[in-house]
C-alpha cells in the first residue's frame, strides 16, 4: 500500500471502519485522510485518562473534539466503543459538512452533535447552548493540514 496515495489511505480508513466498527463515512480526498490505529491509540489514551474501564458503565462520558475534521473520526470511535457523547467542533465548511453527514448515516446524531464554529472562535463560545453540560475530557489533534499534501 502507497502511504502517500491519498486514494489508498481513504480506502484503507474506510475499510478498516466499516470491518472493524460498522463505521460508514465519506471523506474528501481535497482533506485530511487519518489513519485508523493513530486514531484508536488516542482513544485508548483519553479511557486511560479518564479511568474508563474502572468507572460505572452508565455514566455518560462526555467529550469536546475541536476540529473534528471530515471524517469525525475522534467521536465516531469514542461513541462506537464506549457510549461517550460529543461535541465536534469544526471551522471548514467542507469538514463540517462531511462530519455532520458521517455522523447522520451512522444514526449517532443522538450522541455526537456537529457544530460549525466561525475561524478564531474561543472554545467557550462554542459551549454557549451547552453551559448546563459537564465535560469529563477535551481533545484536538494537532497539527492541522489543509490537504494531505501538507502533512
Amino acid at each position: 500500500l502507497n502511504f502517500k496515495d491519498p486514494e489508498a489511505v481513504r480506502a484503507l480508513t474506510c475499510t478498516l471502519l466499516r470491518e472493524d466498527f460498522g463505521l460508514s463515512i465519506d471523506i474528501p480526498l481535497e482533506r485530511l485522510i487519518p489513519t485508523v490505529p493513530l486514531r484508536l491509540n488516542y482513544i485508548h489514551w483519553v479511557e486511560d485518562l479518564i479511568g474508563h474501564q474502572d468507572s460505572d458503565k452508565s455514566t455518560l462520558r462526555r467529550g469536546i473534539d475541536i476540529g473534528t475534521g471530515a471524517s469525525c473520526i475522534y467521536p465516531l470511535l469514542g461513541t462506537t466503543l464506549n457510549g461517550w457523547y460529543f461535541l465536534a467542533t469544526e471551522v471548514d465548511d467542507m469538514c463540517f459538512n462531511y462530519a455532520k453527514k458521517n455522523v447522520e448515516q451512522n444514526n449517532l446524531s443522538d450522541l455526537i452533535k456537529v457544530v460549525k464554529v466561525p475561524q478564531k472562535t474561543l472554545l467557550m463560545d462554542a459551549l454557549k447552548e451547552e453551559s448546563e453540560i459537564i465535560y469529563d475530557f477535551c481533545m484536538c489533534n494537532p497539527p492541522f493540514f489543509a490537504n494531505q499534501l501538507e502533512a
